[in-house]
């Protein structure tokens, strides 16, 4: 088994990229036979695909937050310093009680070196997946 040091990462898709790999790597059996993807099969163009894939699970923002501290050594205090926003809000973040506004958001691009847009999307699809999971299905009408 490979060990990763993890550094401060200029660009926290990096971590999120590493984290989800070695998750994956986990989980495939030994035996398993891998295949190549053609480009369009990779692209989605692929006609013969019928349905979209999507992630069996998708990780909370706090906890990409808080491995991110983490790599970089910070606590949340020091987080809460820099953004200039009470240690609780980080905390609640962290914690996944409070959400990434889009005020968060461009506060923690400022403060971590990353895209406004990547925490927007990753509290966007998190919390798509979790009302998905949330959804009960519906009752079909009686026929007749």
């Amino acid at each position: 088994m490979a060990i990763l040091t993890l550094e401060p990462l200029e660009n926290i898709t990096s971590i999120l990229i590493l984290v989800l790999a070695a998750e994956v790597r986990e989980r495939i059996p030994h035996n398993y036979r891998y295949r190549r993807l053609s480009l369009t099969e990779a692209a989605g163009e692929d006609s013969s695909m019928s349905h979209t894939l999507t992630a069996a699970r998708v990780p909370a923002p706090g906890r990409i937050l808080s491995r991110e501290l983490e790599a970089r050594g910070w606590t949340q205090k020091d987080l809460a310093e820099i953004m200039g926003r009470p240690i609780q809000t980080i905390n609640e973040i962290i914690r996944g009680s409070k959400q990434i506004t889009p005020e968060t958001a461009i506060e923690l691009s400022q403060a971590l070196g990353t895209s406004f847009e990547f925490w927007t999307n990753l509290e966007a699809k998190y919390r798509h997946k979790t009302i998905t999971r949330k959804e009960k299905p519906m009752k079909k009408p009686p026929i007749g």
